[in-house]
């Protein structure tokens, strides 16, 4: 019976061990299957008077499988206060965690470093197929710093491991009666957009920063009024406002500068091209026709009218991605009577206030923009459009003349570079989207033009060089010159042959230049449909469109340089009752030099008296009153946040 017994006994202990064999793995390959995403993070910082931020930070996870989160926070240099840990419900209730060693479902435990700053947070929540939203709240103590002159906020938000679309909201005590002195400024991903607004009586920074890669990071440094945090310890008794602004301002503008120095590279063709003038005229041809043919392989060849609108896009738009690489203010004027004809505003020509010297003399007429008592909701507008409009309707306005718009930019300095700023952001975003709408081969046909305009002077630039080794350094003796007469005929000869290529290389690239298939057929479109506009008086208008068409055409006839025309054509073709129930209104068609000349003048006296005296480029990012973003850095804290998973 004992014999039995250990037999029995041990095929036991082999079907146990066997069982764990078979359990353990599967237990290391679900703990090695940790699989996620965090596609969204929102911070909600809010400044106490005393200083502190107060910071809720909400992280998305998409998640496969996982045991819990980790979540890095570095409160380096600072006290880190009131922190607590859980998830949101589907009903928007936080449910919290317990802070202990026990490791179960619904807790957490805590690592601090204080020799290196860093909190580590190990947050248990298993979850497979689904979507968390962690939820951080913590409080840093007297992370606002009291300068002389100012208060600011200088910190990065976010984690630095996931591509995730981040915003972050830093809410201020109270609201800021002065727009001068408060102002914010974001880095670490140019694609980010920073916002300056009111919520709940109180001022608010926002900054979106969309498909932010692990590379980039999401820094904020905000300045506002000292009156805000009247109880922070946190003191340093040195004025800093313009120091902060100056130095803000420029590094937002590194960008620019990153694109300035990648152009320089080209000049290293020039370089090559002293010495191998006849190969780069080579492979430049063979570069031309070759993308040419890739990019377009079966080019279209459209009639010479096009009397349809060809694509539906917005008119600053259609003039960057097809004519220009940056707006114009006829773009911008445009854009302005788009927004009226899409019901956004209404435009009214009124008698001005005053006229020339002494009231005498001048236009007189001006605009009166007002905002459309149930307007189309903004949120349907283009990031351009809505400069625009923020731009013709400054500060929440609800209405205000061309002329007024004028006086209070040459009278106010601060609401100049609002102004600017929005000019620019306008600008930057139409230059930035039209060639992606177009598909424009950008480098490629860059990269032609430069190989043609080499191919151009690299013969002229070798045969000085060579003269100025001859008579200038006398490295080469007329002895040595006269044994290679032959040699240097037949580079003579070559240079020459060169050069004559090199012109008909540049007039290629010039008259036929290298586009995509979809930016040749679209820019031939947009030719016809300019064709047509121009030639307007030969056609019936009623069998072409009817009245609401021909506003849209008008619209785009602006960017297109032919609007005259259509308006002239419009207001003999159609009657007056029939042009007042139009969106933009009789008096355009009966004077057509108030919406063509008149606005464009207005809009352009505007953006030039709204422009820095003192700077030539705006670059790609304004920094001042928001909306600037950098790829750069301000120093700010809390560079070592991280997130991620178990």
């Amino acid at each position: 019976m004992k014999q039995t017994q250990t037999h029995f006994t041990r095929i036991l202990t082999l079907i146990v061990a066997l069982l764990a064999l078979w359990l353990i793995p599967a237990n290391q390959a679900n703990a090695q299957d940790v699989s996620f995403t965090i596609p969204k993070q929102d911070i909600v910082a809010e400044i106490l008077p005393n200083g502190n931020v107060k910071f809720t930070d909400i992280q998305t996870y998409d998640v496969d499988y996982m045991n819990g989160a980790l979540f890095t926070l570095d409160y380096d240099g600072y006290e880190l206060e009131n922190y607590r840990i859980g998830v949101r419900e589907a009903n928007g209730d936080i449910t919290y965690f317990e802070e202990g060693d026990s490791a179960g479902q619904g807790t957490y435990n805590v690592s601090d470093r204080e020799y290196a700053g860093l909190i580590d947070f190990r947050v248990y929540n298993r979850a497979r197929n689904e979507s968390v939203d962690f939820v951080y709240e913590y409080e840093i103590a007297a992370l606002v710093t009291n300068y002389a002159d100012t208060a600011d906020l200088n910190r990065r938000f976010g984690t630095n491991d996931y591509t995730t679309d981040v915003t972050v909201k830093i809410v201020l005590p109270e609201l800021v009666e002065n727009p001068d002195d408060f102002r914010a400024w974001g880095y670490g991903a140019a694609q980010g957009d920073i916002q300056l607004s009111e919520e709940d009586g109180k001022s608010v920074v926002t900054a979106t920063i969309p498909d932010r890669t692990s590379s980039q990071f999401v820094e904020v440094q905000t300045i506002f009024p000292l009156a805000m945090t009247p109880n922070n310890p946190n003191v340093v008794d040195e004025p800093m406002k313009e120091e902060i602004i100056s130095t803000s301002e420029a590094q937002v503008q590194k960008d620019l500068k990153q694109f300035q120095k990648d152009k320089r590279k080209n000049q290293l063709f020039l370089i090559g091209g002293m010495l191998l003038p006849i190969l780069i005229s080579v492979y430049g041809t063979w570069y031309y026709f070759t993308k040419r043919k890739q990019l377009n392989p079966n080019p279209v060849k459209l009639p010479k009218h096009i009397y349809e609108l060809p694509e539906d896009i917005t008119p600053a738009l259609m003039a960057t991605a097809y004519y220009r690489s940056n707006p114009t203010t006829d773009d911008f004027s445009a854009t302005v009577m788009d927004l009226a004809r899409k019901g956004y505003l209404s435009l009214e020509e009124i008698p001005k206030e005053k006229r020339g010297l002494l009231g005498f003399g001048g236009e007189k007429s001006t605009v009166l923009v007002k905002r459309k008592d149930n307007p189309v909701s903004v949120d349907k507008l283009l990031y351009h459009e809505k400069r625009a409009l923020d731009y013709i309707l400054p500060d929440g306005l609800e209405q205000i003349s061309l002329e007024e718009l004028e006086d209070k930019t040459k009278k106010s300095t601060s609401f100049q570079k609002k102004q600017y700023s929005k000019w620019t952001q306008f600008a930057q975003d139409a230059h930035i989207q039209g060639p992606l709408i177009s598909e424009q081969p950008s480098s490629t046909r860059l990269n032609s033009v430069v190989l043609a305009v080499l191919s151009l002077f690299a013969p002229i630039i070798t045969t000085l060089v060579l003269v100025y080794l001859i008579f200038a350094v006398e490295v080469l003796q007329w002895p040595v010159l006269s044994q290679m007469g032959t040699l240097l005929m037949a580079y003579l000869g070559m240079a020459v042959i060169s050069l004559v290529w090199g012109i008909v290389l540049v007039i290629l690239n010039v008259v036929r230049p290298i586009r995509s298939a979809k930016e040749d057929e679209q820019r031939q479109m947009w030719d016809g449909f300019k064709n047509m506009l121009n030639d307007i008086g030969n056609f019936n208008m009623r069998e072409i469109a009817s009245l609401p068409l021909w506003e849209a055409y008008l619209v785009y006839a602006i960017s297109l340089g032919v609007a005259d025309k259509v308006t002239e054509a419009m207001a003999i073709e159609f009657s007056q009752a029939e042009l007042e129930t139009g969106h933009l209104g009789r008096g355009f068609y009966s004077n057509p030099y108030i919406m063509t000349s008149m606005m464009r003048n207005s809009v352009s006296s505007s953006v030039a008296s709204a422009a820095p005296k003192s700077s030539g480029s705006s670059g790609s990012n304004t920094g001042g009153f928001g909306g600037g973003f950098s790829g750069g850095s301000s120093g700010g804290s809390g560079g070592g946040t991280s997130s991620g998973g178990f």
